[in-house]
């Protein structure tokens, strides 16, 4: 009741849950018209991944600023990776929750810098990445490091430590130093997640057939269950970006290179 109450302060996402709790994946006989029976009917878990989602959708879909990041890219691109470590999260008996978090957020840092060197190009200043994660005795230094901002940011954020380190050394791949097991598979998983997404896009110029029999190798699966993994993705990016009336086909390039291959193999 306390968090539909909250829920209901904002329209817009309010619209986005009731979306979700009519969705064909959670339809019940009952049409849901209320932000309470929505969080009834999806559960705290799907609302959480639907509430991260929009989070960090608004955190760079305000600025207009025109330059050559692809946002909206990038966005479905954490939200791939996103959902790619929640499916491997169960397989790795990771926490599904944290590791989602940890997809959606990995690499924060480039929209941040993006964002803050928009309002520098047009104030003179850089102001929003210092009053988000620097200190005062710092400032926006050209060619900062995207895994130090996201760190930063999540820390300011007070978000969980191993979501924490999951950002910061995402591209480590050295990861004795981190003394938890857990954490350093958390950061294992979100790593070959974002690797898996990073290469399906790269394959719609270069497809090869080996591709699934490499992933399936890497994440210790048979060919059956590297193909079920890939179509449990697909549909549920396609449900999330369909909340941000995102284009069908803008998801389903993520896929395409993965139907070559398997009608070559």
């Amino acid at each position: 009741r306390d968090i539909a109450d909250c829920l209901k302060n904002d329209p817009a996402f309010t619209a986005k849950i009731l979306s979700v709790a009519n969705s064909v994946f959670y339809r019940g006989e009952r049409e849901i018209k209320t932000a309470r029976d929505a969080v009834s009917r999806i559960g705290l878990k799907a609302l959480k991944h639907v509430v991260y989602s929009t989070a960090v959708y608004n955190l760079f879909s305000k600025n207009e600023r025109q330059t050559g990041f692809d946002r909206e890219a990038f966005w479905l691109h954490s939200v791939s990776v996103a959902v790619s470590a929640k499916l491997l999260a169960r397989r790795f008996q990771c926490a599904e929750d944290e590791t989602f978090t940890a997809g959606l957020l990995h690499d924060i840092g480039k929209i941040i810098i993006d964002q803050a060197s928009a309002e520098s190009a047009g104030k003179g200043t850089a102001t929003k990445l210092e009053t988000i994660i620097l200190t005062d005795d710092e400032a926006l230094i050209e060619g900062f490091d995207p895994a130090e901002v996201g760190y930063r940011a999540a820390k300011k954020w007070s978000l969980p430590a191993s979501i924490q380190k999951a950002i910061a050394y995402v591209r480590i791949e050295d990861l004795d130093f981190i003394e938890s097991s857990d954490e350093q598979m958390l950061v294992r998983v979100i790593q070959s997640s974002n690797a898996f997404c990073e290469d399906l896009v790269s394959l719609r110029n270069n497809p090869h057939a080996e591709f699934l029999e490499a992933y399936a190798a890497r994440f210790g699966m048979t060919m059956d269950e590297i193909t079920e993994f890939v179509e449990a993705g697909r549909r549920e990016i396609a449900d999330i970006a369909s909340l941000f009336e995102l284009k069908d086909a803008e998801v389903h390039r993520y896929f395409d290179a993965l139907a070559v291959a398997q009608k070559e193999m």
